[in-house]
């Protein structure tokens, strides 16, 4: 590659090498001072909406770390949770694809397919078919067709809940599974 292609070629590379957003290089300046301790390749990236606190974005984001460490401590169980992408604006082409393939309006937010662990199902009950979350940031709370989803999964022996606040949403969870020290 002849010397001007690849500094055009490393200055592009530049452009778009993966950047840590500004709020979170802080936080891990305060916490470990100039020295961080990371090793060589670890991606920091979050979606943009991750960094501002109080967003919906960031709580999942933030539930989906937790279960990531929670699958790596050996809850392989947790491996199943998974995000339902269906509250995002979009092109309107895009949009009316979606819907031909099926995404609905107000299905909730995660989805945790592992049946209810038998210790926590009260006395005389089935055990809760799987886990739905909804996540609302603080305050928030479900629009009428949400709501009228979420009833209908609850009737068909779903475990259904409106969360906006981290640890409440660690606290169902291992309480779905049946596991007792989530941190």
């Amino acid at each position: 590659m002849p010397k001007r292609e690849f500094s055009k070629a490393l200055t592009k590379l530049k452009m778009t090498k993966p950047k840590i957003p500004l709020l979170i290089m802080a936080e891990l300046k305060e916490r470990f001072g100039e020295k961080l301790p990371l090793p060589t390749g670890t991606d920091l990236r979050l979606p943009r909406a991750a960094c501002w606190p109080g967003t919906e974005s960031a709580l999942q984001t933030a539930y989906f770390a937790w279960v990531a460490g929670m699958v790596a401590t050996g809850h392989t169980m947790l491996y199943l949770a998974h995000a339902i992408p269906n509250g995002d604006a979009r092109e309107p082409r895009v949009a009316a694809r979606l819907k031909r393939e099926g995404v609905k309006a107000g299905v909730p937010d995660v989805f945790i397919p592992v049946m209810q662990h038998m210790r926590t199902t009260p006395l005389g009950k089935y055990p809760k078919a799987g886990l739905y979350i909804e996540f609302k940031k603080a305050g928030g709370s479900p629009e009428p067709h949400q709501r009228a989803l979420l009833n209908m999964l609850w009737t068909q022996n779903y475990e259904v809940a409106v969360i906006n606040d981290l640890e409440t949403a660690k606290e169902l969870t291992c309480a779905h599974l049946g596991v007792m020290n989530y941190e």
